[in-house]
């Protein structure tokens, strides 16, 4: 079934994420108060005002597109939430985080179906950068940057002294 009020399904994701929030508002406020302190993931506050607002800019073409709930949605759903319960017990909020991200698209997925959630699938892959699982990648990506910057410089004749992750210039260091 496809809509003729544009609003309709903005209006039941908008309902349908305000209740996940509140139920777990807990784990929200936690993920909240990690980017409000960190240095690293600081970013995370303004991912999911944008994705949001992507979402928001596809509103048309949501409502263009067929609604068919996927029980698939519900499993990922369920399965999310299991995830969620198990580090809630032993107390691991980044996985109960990351639970709680995998629940919106699980969520979108069981009342709207695959077709809307295609449309804003990447809004919601977007969501998945704002959880602080990331921080594994550091090191190899310092050590691609680091490689890039001494082959610019060497390139462009500017002596480059390199030990570990500082670069030593005539001019003063940096890393």
């Amino acid at each position: 079934m496809s809509c003729t009020n544009p609003q309709r399904p903005i209006f039941l994701g908008a309902l349908l994420l305000t209740g996940l929030f509140c139920v777990y508002w807990g784990t929200f406020l936690s993920l909240f108060l990690f980017w409000w302190s960190s240095p690293t993931y600081g970013y995370g506050i303004l991912v999911m005002p944008i994705s949001f607002y992507l979402v928001w800019r596809k509103r048309v073409e949501v409502c263009r597109s067929e609604i068919k709930p996927s029980f698939f949605g519900l499993l990922l759903f369920l399965g999310a939430s299991c995830i969620w319960w198990a580090a809630k017990i032993v107390d691991v909020q980044i996985m109960q985080g990351l639970a709680f991200i995998i629940m919106i698209p699980g969520l979108l997925l069981t009342f709207f179906g695959f077709r809307v959630v295609k449309i804003i699938s990447f809004p919601l892959a977007y969501l998945f950068i704002a959880i602080p699982i990331w921080s594994f990648l550091e090191p190899p990506l310092q050590n691609i940057t680091v490689i890039i910057v001494t082959s610019i410089l060497r390139l462009v004749d500017v002596p480059v002294f390199l030990e570990n992750n500082l670069i030593s210039i005539p001019e003063g260091q940096f890393f």
